[in-house]
């Protein structure tokens, strides 16, 4: 049982030591997100984490100021794909990677879509989210 404690110790802590930090920025659009230019600095940090061997990649958002964790994300290599939602996750290395999400939810009987794209290439993070049919909801970041 200790033997079992120490490793799940020694695990949390290698994972969180070995993590990228980065800092968060707002774009306006996708070519600002992609240049990572005339973005707004926000007050978020970004630790990520890429296991190579388990094809996963944990993403902790972290709140600057008083160090409060503001949301906790693990996406893994396994890809589904049904008629409401679909994913996938490729990793090249620990410095390049990529992941896509659609997802179709039903809302007041109308179907609206929902679309991630998240990658990290040569240590710069870009993200996306596209809430296609909710008007004037898009959300642009990167993070270096």
């Amino acid at each position: 049982m200790k033997t079992k404690l120490l490793t799940i110790c020694l695990l949390l802590f290698t994972s969180q030591v070995f993590a990228k930090e980065f800092t968060v920025f707002k774009c306006s659009n996708d070519k600002e997100t992609r240049a990572c230019s005339n973005c707004t600095k926000t007050n978020i940090k970004l630790r990520v984490n890429v296991d190579e061997v388990n094809e996963t990649v944990k993403l902790i958002y972290i709140n600057k100021h008083n160090r409060e964790i503001l949301s906790l994300r693990e996406y893994t290599k396994e890809t589904t794909a049904t008629t409401a939602e679909w994913t996938t996750l490729s990793i090249f290395d620990e410095n390049n990677w990529q992941y896509q999400m659609q997802k179709y939810i039903n809302k007041d009987n109308k179907f609206k879509s929902i679309y991630r794209y998240l990658e990290l290439i040569d240590g710069k993070i870009f993200h996306s989210v596209d809430y296609n049919s909710i008007k004037g909801y898009e959300k642009y970041q990167c993070a270096k």
